[in-house]
């Protein structure tokens, strides 16, 4: 099949779309943990997410999951949503939000790995050229001393968000297999709303102790953007394009996101941008190509 620039569809503009949406998410979820304890932070997007599918689901008929499905749903809920979450909010609490977003550009390559090794997706020679040429970019990006003053923890929050993305590889690796029995819309619901009860749990020490009179209307509007489109509509985007063009053409849209994360990053929250983020950045899209439009 003849694939190229010209095959661009639907799908790979959507993903482009929830690309933007993740970049941003970066900065204003930094922005508004500058006020917010990011446990409860977390607690409140889980629970908006989950109420919004919620009310989407009853728009479209379908037929619940049985017994099995459900338990597959359950577990990976608890990998992509309960504990990844958890992991991503104190990871970014901790570290830049540029560097947040780079680490997580390394997603495609353990999707690969956990794909490889479950048999899920046959990986052409292609493909990991590509994925060596994002990896490459990916090192020329995180390589650079700074990305701004994190101060002392910076560490800890980067190791965070790496088990974090290994969390959220998993995830996208284990739901193509599944995604044949459940629609997108079904497999983002149930996965969103088992997986945050870990989310809930944990906010509930700091929850018990919050003046909602404190939280601004910046905030809450933080809270919105990041529940209904960085989780819920990016999301049903996400793994409608898993089950259409698979899981590892899907996760190298996720090196996009650390160009845009970083530029922003950089004028909003003054992250440094270096040059040689600039080359990775190159890097990052030839791998792309070259992964998405393989033969």
């Amino acid at each position: 099949m003849k694939t190229g620039i010209s095959s661009l569809t639907v799908i790979d503009m959507l993903l482009v779309l929830v690309v933007v949406i993740w970049g941003v998410n970066f900065t204003i979820v930094k922005i508004a943990l500058l006020e917010m304890n990011p446990l409860v932070f977390n607690c409140f997007r889980a629970i908006v997410a989950s109420v919004f599918l919620i009310i989407l689901s009853c728009f479209k008929k379908s037929n619940r999951p049985n017994r099995g499905i459900f338990l597959q749903l359950f577990a990976i809920g608890l990998i992509g949503n309960g504990i990844y979450q958890e992991l991503f909010i104190l990871g970014i609490y901790r570290t830049a939000a540029g560097v947040t977003a780079l680490i997580m550009a390394a997603t495609p390559i353990f999707v690969m790995i956990i794909d490889s090794i479950l048999h899920v997706e046959k990986i052409g020679h292609q493909e990991w050229i590509g994925v060596i040429f994002s990896l490459i970019g990916i090192i020329l990006m995180i390589h650079i001393g700074s990305l701004g003053s994190v101060g002392n923890s910076a560490l800890i929050g980067d190791l965070l968000i790496l088990a974090g993305t290994v969390c959220w590889a998993t995830y996208i690796a284990l739901s193509k297999p599944i995604l044949s029995s459940v629609s997108p819309l079904q497999f983002v619901t149930y996965t969103v709303i088992l997986g945050s009860p870990i989310v809930i749990l944990g906010s509930l020490p700091s929850l018990l102790t919050l003046d909602l009179r404190t939280v601004t209307l910046e905030s809450w509007s933080i809270i919105g953007y990041s529940a209904i489109l960085s989780i819920a509509v990016a999301y049903i985007i996400w793994y409608s394009s898993v089950k259409r063009i698979g899981t590892a053409r899907t996760a190298i849209y996720q090196n996009l996101v650390p160009l845009i994360a970083v530029v922003i990053a950089w004028q909003i929250l003054g992250e440094q941008l270096l040059t040689r983020q600039l080359l990775g950045g190159a890097m990052i899209f030839l791998g792309i190509y070259l992964t998405r439009f393989s033969n």
